[in-house]
């Protein structure tokens, strides 16, 4: 049976990447928990998409231009309640405790510098979880750990090569859902990979 990834948690009630739409997710009972990581200008790793606050906080600065102390100040009330950027440890935090057969972190990123701050926090918690995104990230990733599991970023057409694969050594093929079609998939899955395909958010 198909797997299912919350892609930054459930946001119907709750803002995504926020820990309200992460715990729905676990609650939900989804396979993984896709969530994205970025640096403050102080270096804490703190869970939100895009690169300036603007979209869903109503402030027109970059992410890595403002330090925690004024990242975290940032409150949406909601029906839900008031809803706040969390750092990546408050999310990791969410899963302690869950039995095995419960979802997995899957941790994205956009650029390598926020590899290495975002292993060494999932280091300190202690927690195993999967990485995507970023190539040079995926790459700087697997030279800090040899058996986390990796997505590696694929959107073209075919399957990788056994010397594409050979460094990163992926679990999952990760791809857009228009960049692969069935005869693909097959390829993939015939060297060992499982095939995931984002973001399908309709029906159609």
């Amino acid at each position: 049976m198909p797997k299912i990834t919350a892609h930054r948690g459930v946001w119907t009630n709750h803002l995504e990447n926020t820990l309200g739409a992460v715990q729905s997710a676990i609650e939900a009972g989804v396979d993984f928990v896709e969530i994205d990581v970025r640096l403050t200008s102080d270096g804490q790793v703190v869970v939100i998409h895009d690169e300036t606050l603007e979209r869903l906080w109503g402030l027109n600065r970059r992410v890595d231009e403002l330090p925690w102390a004024v990242v975290s100040g940032l409150r949406i009330d909601s029906p839900a309640g008031g809803q706040r950027i969390p750092l990546l440890s408050e999310v990791l935090e969410l899963f302690v405790g869950l039995p095995d057969a419960g979802p997995t972190l899957l941790i994205d990123m956009d650029h390598q510098e926020v590899a290495t701050p975002a292993w060494q926090v999932v280091q300190h918690i202690g927690l195993d979880v999967a990485w995507c995104g970023n190539l040079d990230g995926m790459l700087t990733i697997r030279a800090l750990d040899e058996k986390t599991q990796i997505w590696m970023p694929w959107n073209r057409s075919g399957a990788p090569s056994a010397e594409e694969t050979k460094t990163l050594r992926p679990s999952v093929i990760n791809s857009n859902h228009y960049a692969l079609d069935a005869g693909q998939i097959a390829k993939i899955k015939a060297q060992g990979f499982q095939v995931s395909l984002w973001t399908v958010d309709d029906v159609e």
